[in-house]
């Protein structure tokens, strides 16, 4: 490779980052929508003892 395919190169992949960070950017917003931090589900999700279950332990 030459300097000039190097550098055309760098150039698509410069493109290429910058639409892969909008749809980033597009992706957290619609989950935004769907998690909301200061539900108790969400909290139960970061910590799943904070969960209870109806298991019955055998002794």
């Amino acid at each position: 490779m030459n300097l000039q395919q190097v550098l055309i190169t760098i150039i698509e992949l410069k493109k290429e980052n910058q639409e892969l960070r909008k749809l980033c950017e597009e992706l957290q917003k619609q989950l935004k929508k769907y998690i909301n931090p200061h539900t108790h589900q969400n909290n139960s999700l970061k910590n799943p003892r904070t969960k209870r279950t109806k298991e019955k332990r055998i002794p």
